[in-house]
C-alpha cells in the first residue's frame, strides 16, 4: 500500500453530502477539520460548509458555498476546481452518499480522521527511515518514539465529547469495582497511607536536601513493590548499575555497604547475596543509568520498558537541573516543571502507570529550581534528618532519626504544623523503615 492509497473517497464524499442535508450533525463530531481530508477540494468544501453552519445558515446550497470560498484569500485561487457544475454534480450525489443519522455520520467522520492519522504516520515513518540511514543522526530511538508519540497524541482525543449523563453508569461501575483495588498500592511506611497511596495515574515525589536518604528511600520502595508483584523501571541520574546493585545487596541482605564494596563478607553472607541474586532474577525490574535525562529520553525509556517487558511502575531517582541550562534559572525551572508534567500526565495519566520520584531541595528546604514541580505533581513529601535535640525530645532513636511531612497533596490532607511521620534511616545497610511514632503531648 502506498501513500495515495490511504484515502477513502466514499467516506469523504459522504461527510460533505451529509452536512449539506443535515447541518446539525456537524456538532456531533467537531474534531474533524479540513486538514483531515486527502482530497484538497473536499477539504475546501468542508471548510465552506462548516463556516456556514457556524454562522447559523439554514440552507447549504451552491450559492452560499461559492460565496464563502470566494471571500477567503486562502481559497480563492486554490479552489478553482469547485465550479458551479462541480457543485451541481455533488448535489446530485446526495441521494446516494448522504447519511441520515448522527451515528452513521460519526462513523464516516471517524473514518476520514483515521485515514488522516494513517497518512501522517506513513510520512513520519519515511522521516524515521531517513534518520536510520543517516550516520550523522544521533539519539535515533528517542526521536522515533517522540515523533510517533506526537502523532498518536494528536489523534487520541478524536472521539466527540459526550455528556456525563451518558457516561456516569460506566464511571460508577469502574469506581465501585473490586478490580479497581489493583490501581492502588500501600506504602512500605504505613503512616504515609493516611495521606495518599501509590496509585496509577498519580506522580508522587519525595523532596530532601542533599545526603538525606532520597535514593535509599526509593530503593526501599523498589524492593517493596517488586515483592507486591510490580514490574519496575528505575531511572537513575546519579548511580551506575554496579554501584546501585551493591546498595541493593546491602539492603536485601542487611549487610553493611562498605563490606560489600570491599568484598569483606563471610561464607554465610555470600550465600545470602546469592539468594538475593535469585530474587532479582525472579522479578522484573530495569535499572537504567541516565545522568542527563531529557523529556524525550524519559518517554522513550518508559514506553520501551512497558511494551517490551510489561513494566507498570516508574521510579525516577532523581529530578535535577539540566546542566545545559546551568546558567539560566528560568530554563531550568521550565525544564523541571515539564519533566514533572511528563511524569504526571503522560506516563502516569496516559499510560496508567505508578510513578514515584525524588527531587533535590535547597539548603533552606525549598524545592530546588522550580515551584512548577509542586504544581505538577500529585503528592509531595519532604524528608529531613532529626537534630540530636529532637531525637532526645521524641524519646530516643527507637522513635526514629528522620521525619517526613506531606507538604502538597491533591489526594488527601497535608501534615499539620507539628505533625510528621518518624522514620529510621540505616545508611550502612541502605534501609529505611517506619519507627515507633513519638507521642505528642498537647500543650496546657
Amino acid at each position: 500500500m502506498e501513500y495515495k492509497d490511504l484515502y477513502n473517497p466514499q467516506a469523504e464524499t459522504a461527510v460533505i453530502t451529509t452536512l449539506i442535508n443535515h447541518p446539525d450533525f456537524y456538532f456531533s463530531n467537531d474534531i474533524l477539520t479540513p486538514h483531515h481530508f486527502f482530497d484538497k477540494d473536499n477539504g475546501f468544501l468542508f471548510y465552506a460548509i462548516s463556516e456556514l453552519i457556524k454562522r447559523g445558515t439554514k440552507t447549504i446550497d451552491i450559492y452560499n458555498i461559492t460565496m464563502i470560498l470566494e471571500a477567503n484569500k486562502m481559497t480563492i485561487g486554490e479552489s478553482k476546481n469547485i465550479t458551479v457544475q462541480f457543485l451541481t454534480d455533488l448535489m446530485e450525489l446526495n441521494q446516494y452518499a448522504c447519511r441520515d443519522s448522527i451515528e452513521e455520520y460519526n462513523i464516516i467522520a471517524q473514518t476520514v480522521i483515521e485515514m488522516a492519522m494513517r497518512r501522517d504516520v506513513y510520512k513520519q515513518l519515511q522521516e524515521c527511515q531517513r534518520w536510520v540511514c543517516n550516520d550523522s543522526e544521533s539519539d535515533i530511538q528517542s526521536k522515533i518514539y517522540s515523533s510517533i508519540e506526537s502523532i498518536i497524541s494528536n489523534y487520541q482525543d478524536s472521539d466527540p465529547i459526550v455528556p456525563m449523563s451518558k457516561t456516569i453508569d460506566g464511571l460508577w461501575k469502574d469506581i465501585s469495582s473490586k478490580e479497581r483495588d489493583q490501581d492502588f498500592i500501600d506504602f512500605k511506611f504505613p503512616s504515609l497511607n493516611e495521606y495518599t497511596k501509590l496509585s496509577r495515574t498519580d506522580c508522587i515525589l519525595f523532596a530532601a536536601r542533599e545526603k538525606r536518604g532520597k535514593s535509599i528511600l526509593l530503593l526501599n520502595i523498589l524492593v517493596d513493590v517488586l515483592r507486591k508483584g510490580k514490574k519496575v523501571l528505575y531511572i537513575d541520574t546519579e548511580l551506575p548499575s554496579k554501584l546501585f546493585t551493591m546498595r541493593l545487596f546491602a539492603h536485601l541482605n542487611q549487610i553493611d555497604f562498605k563490606d560489600i564494596q570491599s568484598r569483606n563478607y563471610d561464607d554465610a553472607q555470600m550465600k545470602e547475596i546469592l539468594t538475593s541474586i535469585d530474587f532479582i532474577k525472579e522479578n522484573c525490574f530495569i535499572h537504567e543509568y541516565c545522568p542527563i535525562l531529557t523529556e524525550d529520553k524519559l518517554i522513550a525509556l518508559t514506553k520501551q520498558a512497558k511494551h517490551k517487558y510489561g513494566v507498570d511502575f516508574l521510579i525516577v531517582d532523581y529530578l535535577k537541573g539540566n546542566s545545559e541550562y546551568s546558567l539560566d534559572a528560568y530554563k531550568n525551572s521550565a525544564y523541571l516543571g515539564k519533566m514533572t508534567d511528563v511524569m504526571k500526565n503522560i506516563i502516569a495519566g496516559r499510560e496508567k502507570m505508578f510513578v514515584v520520584g525524588a527531587v533535590q531541595a535547597t539548603s533552606s528546604g525549598a524545592i530546588a529550581d522550580s515551584q512548577k514541580i509542586i504544581r505538577n505533581c500529585s503528592t509531595l513529601f519532604y524528608l529531613e534528618r532529626k537534630e540530636e535535640s529532637q531525637i532526645r525530645a521524641d524519646g530516643g532513636l527507637e522513635y526514629g532519626n528522620m521525619t517526613m511531612k506531606c507538604i502538597a497533596n491533591r489526594n488527601g490532607r497535608l501534615s499539620g504544623e507539628d505533625e510528621s511521620v518518624s522514620l529510621t534511616l540505616d545508611g550502612n545497610k541502605c534501609t529505611i523503615f517506619e519507627s515507633k511514632q513519638p507521642i505528642k503531648n498537647p500543650p496546657y
